[in-house]
C-alpha cells in the first residue's frame, strides 16, 4: 500500500501515511512542506550591510543597539556620530554599552514613577 499523500509513492508506515509524511504531521500537524530556516528580517539586513568587514559577533553587538535603540525611540544616528572617533571609527560595544544604560535607566525610571 502507498502514503494517502497525492504522488507519494512510498510505502505505508502510520495512519496511511509514508515515514515521511507521518513524521512532518506528528511535528508540524501538517503535511504541508515547510521553508527551514529563520525569516529575514529586512531590517537587520539592511543595518547589517553598513558594516560588511565586521565579525559576526560584533555584528550581533551592532543589531543590539539598533533594537534598543528602536525600543527607546532614540536616534540612533545621533548617537554614532556623537560616538565616532576623531579618525572615523566606532567602537561597537561602546556603542552597546551606552543603549544598555539608556534602557536600563528608562526601567528604573518607570519603577519609580509606578511606585508614586
Amino acid at each position: 500500500m502507498k502514503c494517502k499523500v497525492e504522488n507519494c509513492e512510498n510505502k505505508i508506515f502510520a495512519k496511511d501515511y509514508c515515514m515521511a509524511h507521518y513524521n512532518r504531521l506528528r511535528r508540524h500537524n501538517s503535511i504541508e512542506k515547510l521553508k527551514a530556516g529563520r525569516k529575514r528580517d529586512l531590517k537587520r539586513q539592511a543595518a547589517l550591510s553598513f558594516f560588511p568587514e565586521l565579525s559576526e559577533r560584533t555584528l550581533q553587538k551592532f543589531w543590539n543597539y539598533i533594537k534598543i535603540c528602536d525600543t527607546l525611540d532614540i536616534d540612533e544616528v545621533k548617537i554614532i556620530k556623537n560616538n565616532t572617533r576623531p579618525n572615523g571609527s566606532l567602537s561597537i560595544s561602546r556603542l552597546e554599552n551606552i543603549a544598555k544604560s539608556m534602557f536600563a535607566t528608562r526601567i528604573i525610571s518607570e519603577a519609580k514613577n509606578k511606585d508614586i
